[in-house]
């Protein structure tokens, strides 16, 4: 009896101690292409594992500015997302995702030796999917996609990598 409790026990803290593993807090970097901008960006991300099938993922994202000749676009994004995993072979995990968007747009123009800018900011909501590739190490590449659905509607695409804590 003594056996498979102690047996019993062992087994126990191999589970905990393997979901507690999932459990990670990562921090990273990317690009992304907008496809309302119609340019690319970078930015920053963070997870923060809740268990071992759900995190949340904040990200800010600088889209470079597009100049128009006279007229100059920009625009960033910051995102609070929740990722799902619903497959985990190892080395690729896969999500859904799904979170609120919040994005600023800002053109200006500079005419006859004047300035002049306008902004307008929205919240929107995000849907996507994305993948991390865990391949033993504390870096670890992801890639994303989602739709923006907003004023400012765009499917955006992002590559990068996270260094888990």
């Amino acid at each position: 009896m003594m056996k498979y409790a102690i047996l019993s026990l062992g087994m126990f803290i191999g589970v905990i101690s393997q979901s507690q593993a999932q459990i990670q807090t990562k921090i990273g970097a990317h690009i992304a292409y907008g496809s309302e901008i119609e340019n690319i960006g970078a930015g920053v991300n963070a997870e923060f594992g809740l268990s071992n099938k759900l995190s949340v993922a904040p990200s800010f994202t600088f889209f470079f500015p597009k100049d128009y000749g006279y007229l100059e676009q920009k625009m960033w994004e910051a995102n609070a997302n929740v990722h799902y995993y619903f497959l985990n072979t190892g080395v690729v995990n896969l999500y859904g995702l799904g979170g609120l968007n919040y994005a600023n747009v800002e053109v200006e123009t500079v005419w006859w030796g004047s300035s002049f800018s306008e902004s307008q900011a929205k919240f929107g909501f995000n849907v996507g999917a994305g993948t991390n590739f865990n391949f033993g190490g504390k870096i670890v590449p992801f890639a994303e996609l989602k739709y923006v659905v907003s004023d400012f509607d765009q499917v955006v695409v992002a590559a990068g990598v996270r260094l888990a804590l």
